[in-house]
């Protein structure tokens, strides 16, 4: 806003009650003393005729805020303002008042002899005992409900705000909680009481400064960038950065903000992406995910290859740390060298320290588990071939072992090829080789089955010809069982006869004699033809035993090659 047409007094006053907050409030005085020319004549009427702790703090410090050269050399000269100020510093009626009139004198260079005949303690020593008075009271556990803690927040909003940045620089945030790591001689508690209060005191000054205290902390963040590994702590301090994150991003979603301020607002979050804090860093992407991607398009040139591939990957990278080592291991190749590949290309366009060390070390973690699973990739299809290579082997010693089962069971059977693997250009390949391992285990299950119902008639068929003959050899043994047992009177009866047709005497007697002859013949022959038949049928039964397990460990064996 343009304010170089108040010139007076009350001009300025209705301007300052016209303002929205105190960023505007401070704007409008700072924007008043860098005018050409100032108006000086008004803010001496205001120290004169005001009362109104703002106004009067505000003026006061414009003062020092003079640009023009001869403007400030004129009232480096004046005594009567440097009265006035004098006993503002020293009688004011608030701290905030004091410690601006001190550091207005400070700022305009009076004449050291001039002051000392206003002042008994040197100005910067006025003020500097002011400061560590609110800084003393940051620990203060019942800050935040004493009686004068509005007085207390106002002299942060309208007055030394930078020294609670550079006071609060050295809490660094872990997670969601924050630990002061200078105030190690502090216990708990009251370590806790500084944390705490701080962020409560930084979220309502900014709250107060709405605009002015996001715009601010943008610079301190672009010079902590421009400086790299030289950014000063002040500049990088964390809890005003991630109250500056949450507040841009509750104002951004406030559809009464200009567009001109939601692009002030939406650069605090991409500042926010290289914070030093990986939390902070996390909150800043998922606000950016959520924004509308008009509103982003100007800011694609503050990292490569464009802001929102930044976005996931700092989301990425928290995400990482968050899942420790399953995080690497459940993503796919494909995205962890897209991701790889994007991180080299993003990390020069990082210049903080903090994030940039973060980053490379999960490009490292990336770069090493895509080796990982490309030598997985390349074992496990190494292992596929070595396994179709010696089932090929195995198919060969099945057609030595029967040619027929061969001929015509395996040629039949298809066995296909492994299918090409490049984990570059497919990443599913476990899945590819599982299907194929299954497609074999599917063909060889198929083979099995053909192998033993070929077995069940082929065995038949070789072991008939030795059934047939045990057969014929068993008959043999019942009829010689049978000759055996008409012997005696076959033997009688041929005795009998042949007396008869001899005509010999003692036809009863000789027969029987006879008959016992012809009987201890048959016999013997019989006895001998039994014998031969048995020691054949055992033999052939033997031969059969020996060719049915010879057939069935043939068998065997071809089930067995037909395994992986």
């Amino acid at each position: 806003m343009d304010y170089s047409s108040l010139r007076t007094a009350a001009e300025i006053i209705n301007a300052f009650r016209e303002c929205q907050n105190a960023g505007e409030q401070i704007d409008l005085f700072e924007a008043l003393a860098i005018s050409d020319p100032p108006p000086v004549e008004a803010f001496v009427e205001i120290l004169k005729n005001i009362k109104l702790e703002a106004v009067v703090a505000l003026t006061i410090q414009a003062f020092g805020k003079i640009k023009d050269a001869d403007t400030r050399e004129r009232l480096k000269q004046s005594d009567d303002l440097l009265a006035i100020l004098s006993e503002q510093a020293q009688s004011g009626k608030t701290d905030l008042i004091c410690w601006s009139a001190a550091t207005t004198i400070e700022n305009l260079k009076f004449d050291f002899i001039a002051v000392s005949r206003h002042l008994t303690v040197e100005p910067k020593s006025l003020a500097e005992k002011i400061v560590q008075g609110k800084i003393k009271r940051i620990g203060d556990k019942n800050l935040l409900s004493s009686n004068d803690f509005g007085d207390y927040l106002n002299f942060w909003i309208y007055g030394d705000l930078e020294k609670l940045r550079s006071e609060t620089a050295s809490i660094k945030a872990q997670g969601q909680n924050f630990t002061d790591i200078k105030k190690t001689g502090l216990g708990v508690h009251a370590l806790l009481a500084i944390v705490d209060n701080s962020k409560s005191i930084i979220i309502k000054v900014f709250n107060a400064l709405f605009l002015r205290a996001i715009r601010e902390t943008n610079q301190a963040l672009q010079r902590a960038e421009n400086m790299g590994s030289s950014a000063s702590e002040v500049d990088e301090n964390e809890l005003f950065e991630l109250v500056a994150c949450q507040e841009a991003y509750s104002q951004i979603i406030n559809p009464s903000v200009s567009k001109e301020n939601i692009a002030i607002l939406v650069e605090t979050q991409v500042h926010c992406l290289q914070s030093n804090n990986s939390n902070t860093r996390k909150i800043a992407a998922d606000n950016l995910s959520k924004i509308d991607g008009s509103l982003l398009s100007n800011f694609n040139q503050y990292y490569q290859p464009d802001l929102l591939t930044a976005i996931s990957l700092i989301q990425e990278e928290f995400n990482s740390n968050k899942r420790s080592t399953s995080y690497y291991t459940s993503n796919l190749y494909k995205k962890l060298k897209d991701m790889a590949n994007n991180l080299v290309t993003m990390l020069p366009t990082l210049h903080r320290n903090k994030v940039k060390n973060d980053c490379q070390l999960f490009l490292n973690n990336l770069r090493n588990e895509i080796n990982t699973k490309k030598e997985l990739c390349e074992n496990r299809y190494k292992a596929t071939l070595d396994l179709k290579s010696n089932l090929d082997k195995q198919l060969e010693q099945i057609q030595s072992t029967n040619f027929l089962v061969y001929t015509k069971i395996i040629v039949n059977n298809t066995f296909n090829t492994i299918p090409y693997i490049n984990i570059e250009e497919n990443d599913q390949y476990d899945l590819i080789l599982d299907n194929y391992l299954q497609y074999l285990h599917d063909e060889l299950s198929r083979s099995k089955y053909e192998v033993n119902k070929f077995y069940k008639g082929y065995i038949q068929d070789k072991l008939a010809p030795l059934d047939k003959k045990i057969d014929n050899e068993q008959a043999n043994l019942e009829q010689i069982n049978l000759l055996l047992k008409i012997s005696p009177f076959a033997s009688f009866i041929m005795a009998f006869l042949i007396h008869i047709m001899m005509h010999w005497g003692g036809i009863i007697i000789g027969s029987i004699i006879l008959g016992v002859i012809f009987e201890f013949v048959a016999i013997q022959i019989c006895g001998e033809f039994f014998e031969g038949s048995q020691k054949s049928r055992r033999e052939t039964i033997s031969k059969k035993s020996s060719e049915q397990h010879r057939l069935n460990d043939e068998k065997q064996k071809i089930l067995n090659l037909l395994s992986i």
